[in-house]
Protein backbone atom coordinates (compact mmCIF):
# COMPACT_ATOMS: atom_id res chain seq x y z
CA UNK A 1 0.00 0.00 0.00
CA UNK A 2 1.87 2.93 -1.15
CA UNK A 3 2.45 5.69 -3.58
CA UNK A 4 3.51 4.16 -6.92
CA UNK A 5 6.04 6.96 -7.43
CA UNK A 6 8.04 5.82 -4.41
CA UNK A 7 10.03 2.88 -5.68
CA UNK A 8 7.33 0.51 -6.88
CA UNK A 9 9.03 0.13 -10.23
CA UNK A 10 12.27 -0.74 -8.41
CA UNK A 11 10.65 -3.68 -6.62
CA UNK A 12 9.04 -4.82 -9.87
CA UNK A 13 12.47 -4.79 -11.53
CA UNK A 14 13.88 -6.81 -8.60
CA UNK A 15 11.01 -9.30 -8.68
CA UNK A 16 12.71 -11.88 -10.95
CA UNK A 17 15.70 -11.99 -8.54
CA UNK A 18 13.35 -12.38 -5.58
CA UNK A 19 11.42 -15.16 -7.29
CA UNK A 20 14.59 -17.00 -8.21
CA UNK A 21 15.22 -17.40 -4.48
CA UNK A 22 11.58 -17.78 -3.37
CA UNK A 23 9.62 -19.33 -6.23
CA UNK A 24 6.32 -19.26 -4.34
CA UNK A 25 6.64 -15.57 -3.37
CA UNK A 26 3.70 -13.31 -4.10
CA UNK A 27 3.70 -9.53 -4.36
CA UNK A 28 0.41 -7.85 -3.53
CA UNK A 29 0.40 -4.17 -4.46
CA UNK A 30 -2.26 -1.75 -3.24
CA UNK A 31 -1.92 1.64 -4.83
CA UNK A 32 -3.34 4.16 -7.27
CA UNK A 33 -4.75 7.65 -7.23
CA UNK A 34 -5.29 8.76 -3.67
CA UNK A 35 -8.08 11.15 -4.61
CA UNK A 36 -10.10 11.83 -7.74
CA UNK A 37 -7.96 14.73 -8.94
CA UNK A 38 -4.78 12.67 -8.58
CA UNK A 39 -4.86 11.52 -12.20
CA UNK A 40 -1.07 11.56 -12.71
CA UNK A 41 -0.55 9.03 -9.92
CA UNK A 42 -3.35 6.81 -11.20
CA UNK A 43 -1.96 6.96 -14.75
CA UNK A 44 1.50 6.00 -13.50
CA UNK A 45 0.06 3.08 -11.52
CA UNK A 46 -1.95 1.96 -14.56
CA UNK A 47 1.21 2.13 -16.70
CA UNK A 48 3.14 0.01 -14.18
CA UNK A 49 0.37 -2.59 -14.26
CA UNK A 50 0.58 -2.86 -18.05
CA UNK A 51 4.38 -2.70 -18.20
CA UNK A 52 4.90 -5.43 -15.57
CA UNK A 53 1.77 -7.53 -16.16
CA UNK A 54 3.80 -10.54 -17.28
CA UNK A 55 5.55 -10.97 -13.93
CA UNK A 56 4.35 -14.09 -12.17
CA UNK A 57 2.66 -13.89 -8.77
CA UNK A 58 2.35 -10.09 -8.85
CA UNK A 59 -1.13 -8.87 -8.00
CA UNK A 60 -2.01 -5.24 -8.64
CA UNK A 61 -4.90 -3.91 -6.58
CA UNK A 62 -6.50 -0.54 -6.20
CA UNK A 63 -6.56 1.09 -2.80
CA UNK A 64 -8.83 -0.58 -0.26
CA UNK A 65 -10.31 0.55 3.06
CA UNK A 66 -7.98 0.50 6.07
CA UNK A 67 -9.61 -2.55 7.69
CA UNK A 68 -9.02 -4.61 4.52
CA UNK A 69 -5.46 -3.38 4.25
CA UNK A 70 -4.85 -4.35 7.86
CA UNK A 71 -5.83 -7.94 7.01
CA UNK A 72 -3.37 -7.92 4.10
CA UNK A 73 -0.54 -6.77 6.36
CA UNK A 74 -1.43 -9.41 8.97
CA UNK A 75 -1.24 -12.23 6.42
CA UNK A 76 2.02 -11.00 4.85
CA UNK A 77 5.43 -12.35 5.73
CA UNK A 78 6.92 -8.87 5.23
CA UNK A 79 6.22 -5.40 3.90
CA UNK A 80 8.50 -4.14 1.13
CA UNK A 81 9.13 -0.40 0.90
CA UNK A 82 11.61 0.31 -1.89
CA UNK A 83 11.10 4.08 -1.69
CA UNK A 84 13.90 6.14 -3.12
CA UNK A 85 12.56 9.65 -2.58
CA UNK A 86 13.02 11.70 0.57
CA UNK A 87 10.40 10.36 2.95
CA UNK A 88 9.49 12.38 5.99
CA UNK A 89 7.35 9.86 7.84
CA UNK A 90 5.98 6.78 6.05
CA UNK A 91 2.42 6.05 7.13
CA UNK A 92 2.39 2.73 5.27
CA UNK A 93 5.44 1.61 7.25
CA UNK A 94 3.61 2.58 10.43
CA UNK A 95 0.69 0.40 9.33
CA UNK A 96 3.07 -2.54 8.89
CA UNK A 97 4.57 -1.96 12.34
CA UNK A 98 1.11 -1.77 13.91
CA UNK A 99 0.29 -5.24 12.55
CA UNK A 100 3.65 -6.76 13.50
CA UNK A 101 4.76 -7.12 9.89
CA UNK A 102 8.55 -6.87 9.48
CA UNK A 103 9.72 -4.38 6.86
CA UNK A 104 12.41 -4.44 4.19
CA UNK A 105 13.06 -0.89 3.05
CA UNK A 106 15.51 1.53 1.60
CA UNK A 107 17.04 3.77 4.26
CA UNK A 108 15.53 7.12 3.30
CA UNK A 109 15.40 10.16 5.54
CA UNK A 110 12.77 10.20 8.30
CA UNK A 111 11.48 6.77 7.35
CA UNK A 112 14.44 5.24 9.20
CA UNK A 113 13.14 6.90 12.38
CA UNK A 114 9.61 5.61 11.77
CA UNK A 115 10.90 2.10 11.06
CA UNK A 116 14.24 1.68 12.88
CA UNK A 117 16.46 -1.39 12.57
CA UNK A 118 14.71 -3.26 15.38
CA UNK A 119 11.58 -3.58 13.17
CA UNK A 120 13.05 -3.26 9.67
CA UNK A 121 15.95 -4.34 7.49
CA UNK A 122 17.52 -1.34 5.74
CA UNK A 123 19.17 -1.24 2.33
CA UNK A 124 21.53 1.72 1.99
CA UNK A 125 22.07 3.84 -1.07
CA UNK A 126 25.27 2.63 -2.65
CA UNK A 127 26.27 0.38 -5.53
CA UNK A 128 24.84 -2.71 -3.82
CA UNK A 129 21.44 -1.33 -2.70
CA UNK A 130 19.35 -3.69 -4.83
CA UNK A 131 21.45 -6.69 -3.79
CA UNK A 132 21.07 -5.67 -0.13
CA UNK A 133 17.31 -5.33 -0.56
CA UNK A 134 16.94 -8.79 -2.12
CA UNK A 135 19.29 -10.34 0.48
CA UNK A 136 17.18 -8.88 3.32
CA UNK A 137 14.05 -10.36 1.74
CA UNK A 138 15.70 -13.78 1.49
CA UNK A 139 16.89 -13.64 5.08
CA UNK A 140 13.49 -12.67 6.48
CA UNK A 141 11.81 -15.34 4.40
CA UNK A 142 14.12 -18.20 5.36
CA UNK A 143 15.29 -17.17 8.84
CA UNK A 144 12.34 -17.64 11.18
CA UNK A 145 14.30 -16.40 14.20
CA UNK A 146 15.22 -13.12 12.49
CA UNK A 147 11.61 -12.71 11.38
CA UNK A 148 10.31 -13.45 14.87
CA UNK A 149 12.62 -10.85 16.43
CA UNK A 150 11.43 -8.09 14.08
CA UNK A 151 7.81 -9.22 14.43
CA UNK A 152 7.97 -9.18 18.24
CA UNK A 153 9.73 -5.81 18.29
CA UNK A 154 6.99 -4.39 16.06
CA UNK A 155 4.30 -5.66 18.40
CA UNK A 156 5.91 -3.71 21.27
CA UNK A 157 5.36 -0.37 19.52
CA UNK A 158 2.07 1.38 20.20
CA UNK A 159 1.01 2.84 16.86
CA UNK A 160 -2.46 3.80 18.02
CA UNK A 161 -3.71 7.17 16.87
CA UNK A 162 -3.88 8.47 20.45
CA UNK A 163 -0.20 7.68 21.00
CA UNK A 164 0.88 9.09 17.65
CA UNK A 165 -1.16 12.25 18.33
CA UNK A 166 0.51 12.72 21.74
CA UNK A 167 3.95 12.36 20.16
CA UNK A 168 3.11 14.83 17.40
CA UNK A 169 1.79 17.39 19.88
CA UNK A 170 5.13 17.32 21.71
CA UNK A 171 6.66 18.87 18.60
CA UNK A 172 4.06 21.54 17.94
Amino acid sequence: AHNPWRGLEDILKMWPAIQSGISEAELHVFSGGFFDADTDTQKHYDWLQVEYSKLSNVYFNNLVPEHELEKEYQTSRMYLYPGDTPETFGISALHAIATGTPIVMNAVWGLVETAPSDVAKHAYFNDTREEQFVAHIMRLYYDDLEWEILHNNSKKIDCSWSTVKKELLKHV
